[in-house]
């Protein structure tokens, strides 16, 4: 198969998918309103433009009486700005799974009842982090995952194998891949960083310690860089896009780290690709739900994810958009890519302060140029 048909067979949604979570800043989807202030009886709902098919509310309206009325949005600033603009205006809304720390300083949410939520069905290192990092006050979870994406070891099965089981973060960087791998740098100096700590070069869990305070990051990524750099190969490619990952893995590329949608694309495509979750573990984002304070329909708020936490509307969720659910028993987009173990040792990416981009990007600039 061409280059030009490979890419066609990786869609625009799929784009979205990945991307979105990652540049929605950027984005300037117009927003659908419907109804913006309804009542008891009705749900005022801001999600991400695709998450929720018009057929699926249809469904839930069908089954709980329940109307829905949906606002899209596409950028995590925007989340925030129209609830704080319009409040009583949102039940549910969409953000970010690292966008916790700006939530922290509004007070506009409130904690879940978790004996409404079924969170028992959820993949276990989302409901850790909803846990921990949306846990305010010690009030408890004040988000819940919905749907993901994530970033591990894609391979040109012509030209490479793993040794074992799942590959390692680092054979990105052995001998026999010199030349012909692949990464964004940030990511792949993290994965560095937890490819370490497996292997005795860290103390094990270094890596997302590193965001507690700038001294304890600047240590431990002084550390990391300079392993980088000491193992950094002759013409070592980086990524920004989709694609570029395209690009590499279909011309000179035999191992690179990327998102899992653009390698899956080109495997369903026909292409000799493979992907896996690392042994270190996959790095992921999640968009989940959370609820303002001024929501007028919490009690239609709970009938809507307990509606979406079922297994058979996240699996019927998941082949309307193409997704990974966060409910643990929803057949993710291949099983062979993640099996329940990968799944149990996600790694979520955790909420950045302002300090740690500044500061890493001063260690991810000095590798490069290195």
């Amino acid at each position: 198969m061409s280059e030009l048909k490979a890419r066609h067979c990786f869609t625009r949604r799929k784009l979205f998918q990945y991307g979105l979570p990652l540049v929605a800043g950027s984005l300037a989807a117009p927003a659908i309103v419907r109804n913006a202030f309804a009542s008891s009886g009705e749900l005022n709902l801001m999600m991400w433009p695709g998450y929720l098919s018009e057929k699926l509310l249809a469904e839930f309206t069908a089954e709980t009486g329940i109307k829905v009325n949906l606002e899209e949005v596409a950028a995590n600033k925007d989340i925030l700005s129209r609830v704080q603009k319009k409040e009583g205006a949102y039940d549910l809304i969409c953000p970010t799974h690292n966008r916790s720390l700006a939530w922290a300083e509004t007070d506009l949410l409130q904690a879940f009842d978790l004996n409404q939520v079924a969170t028992s069905a959820l993949i276990k290192p989302f409901v850790g982090f909803a846990e921990t990092a949306w846990n305010f006050k010690e009030a408890g979870a004040h988000w819940l995952p919905l749907v993901w994406g994530a970033e591990g070891m894609a391979w040109r099965t012509d030209k490479w194998e793993p040794k074992e089981g799942n590959p390692s973060y680092g054979d990105l960087w052995s001998k026999e891949n010199e030349g012909a791998s692949m990464g964004r740098p940030f990511s792949m100096m993290t994965a560095a960083g937890l490819a370490m700590e497996a292997n005795g070069d860290l103390e094990v869990g270094s890596v997302w310690n590193s965001y507690a305070d700038e001294e304890t990051m600047r240590k431990t990524w002084r550390l990391i860089t300079d392993w980088c750099i000491a193992n950094k190969k002759p013409e070592q490619g980086f990524w920004k896009t989709a694609e570029d990952q395209f690009e590499g893995l279909l011309g000179d590329v035999t191992i690179a780290q990327t998102w899992d949608a653009p390698a899956l694309g080109l495997r369903s495509a026909g292409e000799a690709v493979a992907f896996k979750a690392p042994k270190e573990g996959a790095l992921v984002w999640s968009d989940g739900l959370a609820m303002p304070k001024s929501a007028v329909n919490s009690e239609q708020a709970y009938a809507l994810i307990k509606f979406l936490f079922a297994t058979e509307r996240a699996e019927q969720s998941l082949a309307d958009h193409g997704y990974n659910s966060a409910v643990m028993n929803a057949a993710p987009q291949d099983s062979d890519v993640y099996t329940t173990t990968d799944l149990d040792n996600l790694q979520v990416w955790p909420a950045t302060p302002s300090w740690y981009s500044s500061a890493r990007s001063e260690f991810v600039n000095e590798f490069v140029k290195a």
